[in-house]
């Protein structure tokens, strides 16, 4: 990793530059940091420090606001820099990595479903399904597909319900 290192910095800028086939182009990061950057913050042990940093949207870690520099020693200012920004390189390399441990012939299963992670296969069952009686006398009318939606929805929060129940039994097993 061939990155110039100014000031003082404990991990790569951005720490999430790698993925699968090459090197993250700075729009992937920014979009990455700007979705995690909130989740991290709200969970930050450390809280107090943020309001004497800056996020560098350009390079992906936080900076010493100047101000700070002004009012804080050498020794705190390095301890707070590089403990914000060594939590923030641990936390998007942990989300990356989650990604990728997923055991081969295991699925995540989210532990609530909505209408919206079932839209994908609801509106293709859907559109299969008008498309089939299509130019038929009982042809369906747009006021019906609500309801069809939901007659779709219906089994895959049963097979869910159920799903999840062998998760807990199996959890509770263990």
């Amino acid at each position: 990793m061939a990155e110039e290192w100014q000031g003082i910095r404990s991990a790569p800028s951005g720490s999430g530059n790698y993925v699968e086939g090459g090197v993250m182009d700075i729009k992937e990061k920014q979009a990455i940091w700007l979705k995690e950057k909130p989740l991290f913050e709200a969970e930050l042990i450390h809280s107090h420090l943020l309001p004497f940093f800056n996020f560098n949207e350009n390079t992906g870690d936080y900076e010493i606001k100047t101000e700070s520099v002004n009012n804080t020693d050498e020794e705190d200012r390095k301890v707070a820099y590089e403990s914000l920004n060594t939590g923030w390189a641990m936390w998007l390399r942990a989300k990356r990595t989650t990604k990728a441990q997923v055991p081969e012939g295991f699925v995540l299963v989210p532990k609530t479903i909505t209408d919206e992670w079932m839209s994908p296969f609801v509106v293709r069952l859907v559109c299969d399904y008008v498309e089939e009686y299509k130019g038929l006398p009982f042809e369906v009318k747009d006021s019906e597909i609500p309801g069809i939606e939901e007659n779709y929805r219906w089994p895959i929060r049963q097979a869910h319900e159920k799903l999840m129940k062998v998760i807990e039994a199996q959890e509770q097993g263990q």
